[in-house]
């Protein structure tokens, strides 16, 4: 019977631990890349141009690695006070897609040890404190070779006086 017992633990933590990876597998942001994120000012004035710079970066240091980059954007939050006039992808325009977030689809291969650079250039509409989340979807690599797309994300917070 206490070897039953026993069993049926080992049975049922081996189920916890291996569903957490799964769900962690599935859930959590991509180790491929990393994202910087910059303002031109963190406090801008209503009416205001400034401009949002991202970086993605493919910390793979072999140049054969590549990631898929397939959009970046903005979240509503950040979209119902500021206008965005431009984005460019390396000095390159962007095209636009729409949804709940400012989604400029990509579709990028980027080789390790490379970057990519955008530039939103925002109009602030209305006053206040504003925070919200600038993302980066890539294409990841899962078990069996099956891909799933993840996101990378960074907070900011503008100030609109």
């Amino acid at each position: 019977m206490r070897m039953r017992l026993t069993a049926l633990l080992v049975v049922i933590t081996a189920g916890v631990a291996g569903g957490y990876g799964g769900y962690d597998m599935w859930t959590s942001e991509p180790n491929e890349i990393r994202l910087y994120v910059d303002l031109s000012s963190p406090v801008v004035t209503t009416t205001e141009t400034f401009t949002l710079e991202v970086e993605v970066e493919n910390v793979d240091v072999d140049a054969q690695t590549a990631v898929q980059v397939n959009a970046v954007g903005l979240d509503s939050g950040l979209l119902d006070h500021f206008i965005v006039t431009e984005v460019t992808m390396n000095g390159t325009p962007v095209n636009q897609t729409t949804g709940n977030w400012s989604d400029y689809t990509l579709d990028q291969a980027l080789a390790g040890g490379s970057k990519l650079k955008f530039q939103y250039t925002l109009r602030a509409i209305r006053p206040g404190t504003f925070t919200g989340k600038v993302s980066v979807w890539v294409d990841s690599e899962m078990i069996a070779g099956l891909e799933r797309s993840k996101a990378r994300t960074e907070t900011i917070r503008i100030q609109v006086q």
